[in-house]
């Protein structure tokens, strides 16, 4: 599956009786600023259930995908795989307050990457080409992308 977000979000509509709805509606809108900001597509490739919400997993890249980033957000932090041709510098403040950057990557911990066959890397201290890592703070996941498509 590999569709434009806003064709899934008019296939998926989130009923209005659910208690989430409006972070959902919030985590759309948070994902396609970050595109327009940065210029950048983004596709549903996957998908999860969080607060009984069907949620999709995101793929973000650059018009010739030399840069991809995956992301599902579960209402309580974002998993993240980023894979670039060149090393992606973060702004130090990101994995210092990011405890999930320099730890082990437990798959289980990516829901809706596995049964999508999405990748998952190991952590931004072994490879800053190819990586995975949980973030907690949306401030930190917007550095994140700008990092990733905005570097030269």
């Amino acid at each position: 599956m590999k569709i434009e977000l806003e064709l899934w979000k008019k296939n998926n509509p989130i009923k209005e009786t659910m208690y989430f709805r409006n972070a959902a509606l919030s985590q759309f809108n948070e994902i396609e600023q970050s595109a327009l900001r940065c210029n950048i597509n983004v596709f549903v490739v996957g998908t999860h259930t969080s607060k009984s919400i069907l949620l999709p997993v995101y793929l973000l890249q650059n018009k010739d995908a030399s840069r991809q980033l995956w992301v599902r957000d579960n209402f309580h932090n974002y998993a993240i795989s980023i894979q670039t041709e060149k090393p992606i510098q973060l702004d130090s403040s990101v994995a210092e307050e990011e405890k999930g950057m320099g730890d082990n990557v437990f798959s289980c911990y990516f829901e809706g990457f596995e049964r999508n066959n999405l990748p998952i890397f190991t952590s931004y201290k072994d490879c800053s080409l190819h990586w995975s890592a949980h973030i907690y703070k949306s401030e930190n996941m917007v550095k994140i992308i700008s990092a990733v498509f905005m570097t030269k």
